[in-house]
């Protein structure tokens, strides 16, 4: 922020005041002219400076569109006031003129207005401007002008200087005000977001959208810190294509690092010269803060921005401040995502769930619609299940169901989804996939099944079918049913890919 320029939210207010100013001063000074005990000498000159005076502060008053004036035109007012109180000073008598009390419209007025830098030289120009008549006036020391300015310049600095110190305070009391007040509106939006179950990978980058524009900076992501000496990225935003990373992204957290220190020291980092070739550099800035966010008193990750320009120390403040305000908010988004993960899945195997096999399901049809591809789907059941659970009992029926779906896991693609029905039936959901593919894949598995339990004899039989069938979710899962069932009826140990006249025969599973 330039240190000369005028609050723009003040602007209209100080052109105002200063029009006012000059006309209560341009009318006064006139005035000078026929009071008593006042040189007279130069009356013209009095009158002509009143009048000028007066006249400009009617422009500044109704001809100056002050809100969308440049700063400089202030300043220039301010100084042009120091000249004609310097020049009203002189024609009025010098030591012995009144006209030095403007002095302190001045005063007032730049330290109210101006920030500290500029005040200071203007309520120096004061001081200069009531000493002048020192150099032009020999008659000084005749008359009470020593004690004016003893008592008055004096008075000037500490008069400007209280108006400038209390308006700072308010400046930063509304500053304060009005970061609270955008942190508070940031965090409703996530709040809200919340609330409307966003998925995390969208909050966290609201998150980071939020950092971002709190600061100013070009951009900002989410990081969680993990196993060992690495941070996940769990959302991020950037004003630029590859201004960021990508959500799911690991990045190492380098020893003595910034991420480190907001990681190990919950302190923030701040570097404004990282150089050429660094993580932040490619990313395309050259300043970065780190913040760390803490949830439950322990370290649970870091909030990062970066901008083209410099950082400063208020800016890791807010974003410290906004870091320890979202972790109530962050702690809300991990505890919706466990609730959410646990809604979804089988408590006994890992696996998702028959609620989030049917979301699945519909989403991945969905998508192989638009995109004219196959999507297939296997059910798989254990053989003469119920003769383990009777004769070993319920614990070994769980540990064969858990070292089944392990196996389903093992084989299955990071695209596919494997969920426990009920019971000892399983379904596989292969994206992109056709019926023959996905009948050589559950080969693979049931004769790992086969060969990893022979002491046990445990076997499994599957069903499939693939959206050439049907493009509905229902109908594709009735569909491997029919297929199932007639593995189990002809031998077990088996797979069968559907065919319409398998659905003259009854199913199996209900």
């Amino acid at each position: 922020m330039d240190a000369s320029a005028v609050h723009a939210d003040e602007r209209l207010l100080a052109g105002r005041t200063a029009g006012g100013l000059w006309t209560l001063g341009g009318a006064t000074l006139a005035s000078f002219a026929i009071l008593p005990g006042i040189d007279h000498a130069h009356r013209g000159a009095v009158l002509a400076l009143g009048a000028g005076a007066f006249a400009w502060g009617l422009i500044q008053l109704v001809a100056i569109p002050w809100r969308r004036a440049a700063d400089w035109l202030l300043h220039a007012s301010v100084i042009a006031g120091l000249a004609v109180i310097a020049g009203a000073v002189a024609a009025s008598g010098g030591s012995r003129s009144p006209g030095w009390v403007y002095l302190f419209f001045i005063a007032v007025f730049v330290s109210y207005f101006f920030r500290a830098s500029a005040a200071g030289v203007y309520l120096t120009g004061c001081v200069l401007v009531q000493a002048a008549p020192l150099a032009y006036d020999s008659g000084w020391s005749h008359t009470a002008y020593a004690g004016e300015l003893v008592v008055g310049a004096p008075a000037l600095v500490v008069f400007g200087s209280t108006v400038l110190l209390g308006n700072s305070l308010i400046h930063e009391h509304r500053a304060r005000a009005e970061l609270l007040a955008r942190e508070q509106a940031a965090l409703r939006r996530i709040a809200t977001a919340v609330i409307h179950g966003e998925e995390p990978e969208t909050l966290f980058a609201l998150v980071a959208r939020e950092a971002a524009a709190l600061l100013g900076a070009g951009a900002a992501g989410v990081l969680r810190f993990g196993e060992g000496e690495t941070a996940t990225v769990m959302g991020a935003w950037a004003d630029h294509d590859g201004g960021s990373y990508q959500a799911g992204t690991n990045i190492p957290v380098r020893p003595g690092g910034d991420v480190a220190q907001a990681r190990d020291q919950q302190t923030a980092a701040r570097i404004n010269d990282h150089p050429p070739g660094s993580p932040v550099d490619r990313l395309g800035y050259t300043a970065s803060i780190v913040a760390p966010v803490v949830v439950a008193d322990r370290s649970w990750g870091a909030l990062a921005v970066a901008a083209r320009g410099p950082l400063t120390v208020d800016d890791e403040d807010k974003l410290l401040q906004f870091g320890a305000l979202l972790s109530s908010a962050i702690a809300s988004i991990d505890e919706r995502a466990l609730l959410a993960n646990q809604a979804a899945t089988d408590p006994l195997t890992g696996l998702a769930n028959r609620r989030a096999l049917h979301e699945r399901l519909m989403a991945d049809v969905s998508r192989a619609q638009r995109h004219s591809s196959t999507v297939a789907v296997a059910l798989v059941d254990l053989d003469e299940f119920k003769q383990v659970n009777d004769m070993r009992g319920h614990g070994a029926g769980d540990d064969l169901l858990i070292r089944v779906a392990d196996c389903l896991s093992q084989h299955a693609r990071a695209e596919d989804t494997v969920a426990r029905l009920g019971g000892d039936e399983f379904a596989w959901i292969m994206p992109e996939t056709s019926r023959e593919q996905a009948l050589v894949a559950i080969e693979r598995v049931r004769r790992h099944v086969s060969a990893t339990s022979p002491q046990d004899r445990v076997t499994v039989s599957a069903g499939i079918c693939d959206t050439t069938a049907s493009w509905h979710p229902a109908e594709l899962l009735r569909f491997a049913d029919s297929a199932l069932y007639w593995s189990k009826t002809n031998g077990r140990n088996r797979s069968r890919i559907y065919a319409p006249e398998l659905m003259s025969q009854p199913p199996a599973l209900q």
